[in-house]
This record gives C-alpha cells, sequence and structure tokens, in this order.
C-alpha cells in the first residue's frame, strides 16, 4: 500500500511525524463550517433575505459597533471582491435595510449604516440567533471560548495570505503542467 505524501510539512502542525491529526482538523473544520453555513441559512430564510444578503448584514453589523464601515471594511472582512460586496449593499440599500453616506473625511468612500428596518429585523430574529449561538457552541467553557476566538481570529488574519498562495500555485501549475517549480520561495510552501 502507498503512502500519500503530507499535507502539510510545519513540524508544529505534525504529530510523530503523520499529518493525521492535521487531516482530523480540517474535517472537523470543514463540518464546522458547513453546520454554520447550514445555520446562516435558516437566519437568512427567517429574516426573509438570501444568504448573501444576511451575511453582509450581519458584517456590517458587526464592523458598524466598531466604528465606521465602508465597502472595502466589507469586502474584507468577508474575503470578497470590494465590487461582489458593493452589489450585495446596493440590494440592501434598495431594500431599506442600509444606508451609504458620503464619508466625511474622503468624500471617495461611503460609509454604510444599518437602518431602523434593518435593527428591527435582526431584532425580529434576535431569540431564534440566541438559542441557536448558544447551541453550537456549548461545549465550550469561557476559557475555552476566549481561545476560540483567538484562534479564530488569528487564522481570519491569515487565511487571505493562504488564498493567494492556493490561487498562484493552482494556476502555475494549471499552466505548466507541475507542482512547485517556482524560485519564489512563498509559492513553494505546502499548505494544505
Amino acid at each position: 500500500m502507498t503512502r500519500a505524501k503530507l499535507t502539510v510539512t510545519r513540524s508544529q502542525l505534525l504529530v510523530d511525524g503523520s499529518d493525521r491529526a492535521f487531516q482530523q482538523a480540517m474535517a472537523d473544520l470543514l463540518s464546522f463550517w458547513f453546520g454554520i453555513d447550514s445555520i446562516k441559512s435558516c437566519l437568512a430564510r427567517a429574516a426573509g433575505l438570501t444568504n448573501s444578503g444576511f451575511a453582509t448584514l450581519i458584517v456590517i453589523q458587526h464592523l458598524q459597533a466598531e466604528g465606521g464601515v465602508n465597502i472595502v471594511d466589507v469586502a474584507r472582512q468577508m474575503s470578497l471582491t470590494g465590487s461582489t460586496v458593493t452589489i450585495e449593499v446596493n440590494k440592501l440599500v434598495d431594500s431599506g435595510l442600509v444606508s451609504k453616506r458620503q464619508d466625511k473625511r474622503d468624500r471617495r468612500r461611503v460609509q454604510l449604516s444599518l437602518t431602523p428596518k434593518a435593527w428591527e429585523l435582526l431584532d425580529s430574529i434576535s431569540g431564534l440567533r440566541q438559542k441557536v449561538n448558544d447551541s453550537a457552541l456549548e461545549p465550550l467553557d469561557q476559557d475555552d471560548f476566549r481561545k476560540f476566538c483567538d484562534i479564530l481570529h488569528r487564522l481570519a488574519g491569515n487565511i487571505g495570505v493562504a488564498r493567494s498562495l492556493a490561487e498562484y500555485l493552482t494556476e502555475l501549475k494549471l499552466s505548466e503542467g507541475t507542482e512547485n517549480n517556482s524560485t519564489d520561495p512563498i509559492a513553494a510552501r505546502s499548505l494544505t
């Protein structure tokens, strides 16, 4: 029986020279992600929104609590292009859920905020969100939750680099038909 090549090479991600724990973590992460995506779909349906509209609304809500929000902020948070986010935001504006106003400091930018109608909508499903969110994270105590949040924040801050590397290596492989033949040291790192 042939053994598959390792999917990671960093020693911090190997256990006794094996990537089995990493593979299990990725399987668990995918399972968790698909569950979260399904929950998002249910919440979006309860709110009468599309999945992408609901996700955009929630991101604006989160970022608005931290200060001014613009398209670039939302796109960065959602790992999407500005044009994709603009399309979703415009739909939310047309629905009366998001308002746009010109940024006072930079007139080229538009500031986004939730309208009273959006807050009413979110309030109408708050009980559902509370129950579902509490259930999803029920196995975590407060210390686990803090660690979970810290780890997620660090991973989210780095995922753009990994995504860009995946896109680069995929295009390289498709265009040249070989794997990792670049002299770029970052491109030569194997992540998956």
